[in-house]
């Protein structure tokens, strides 16, 4: 596992360097799926065969990487199938998103918000999971916009920074879960405009 060095600020508040380096845990529905399938597929193929390896045809038919292959071949072919078991799925994928503590970014949840939110009652469980997930993460973003903040000295600067903390965070251009990202931005670009207005006329 790559190990990834976090830099943190006296008040213990995550740095810029800390959410970029949360975008390496790959927690997108479709990643978290497929190593599920694979971990599922490897367990039936190590308890089928006692445990011993082989390379007989039938074995590599049964394969972990096989398996996955099957598993989304037959997604694609059939999508009326793989609809119907969406809720099944949510309540297997959700909490694996929802449940990670460290290098949880924005982007995953939105990821699941857009994977299951069509398929499930507004009131559904896995659902309410990712808001509330979602509300909890954007507050860390928002503190790490501010530490990002901390040295600007002109609007412009301000605005690039805002747009990295949104990649860096994967965070979607339009409300979710009730919550507007970064809407004090408004307020600090209105405190550089004296200033930025005196650079100018000098």
């Amino acid at each position: 596992e790559l190990f990834v060095k976090f830099i943190i600020n006296p008040v213990g508040v995550p740095t810029v360097w800390q959410a970029a380096a949360m975008q390496n845990p790959r927690l997108d529905p479709h990643d978290v799926l497929r190593a599920t399938v694979y971990i599922q597929a490897a367990v039936r193929h190590f308890l089928e065969k006692g445990g011993e390896p082989t390379l007989r045809e039938d074995s590599l038919e049964a394969a972990p990487p096989v398996a996955v292959a099957l598993f989304f071949s037959k997604r694609i072919r059939h999508p009326a199938s793989a609809i119907a078991i969406k809720e099944d799925e949510a309540h297997v994928i959700v909490p694996i998103i929802c449940g990670r503590e460290r290098g949880l970014t924005l982007k995953p949840l939105v990821a699941a918000e857009c994977e299951y939110a069509p398929h499930l009652s507004k009131d559904h469980a896995a659902l309410a999971m990712i808001h509330e997930r979602y509300c909890e993460v954007a507050v860390e973003a928002e503190e790490d916009l501010l530490i990002r903040f901390q040295g600007a000295e002109r609007p412009s600067q301000i605005l690039a920074r805002l747009e990295q903390c949104r990649l860096d965070w994967g965070a979607p251009t339009a409300s979710m879960a009730g919550v507007e990202l970064f809407a004090g931005v408004t307020e600090v670009l209105r405190r550089f405009q004296p200033i930025e207005e005196e650079r100018l006329s000098a």
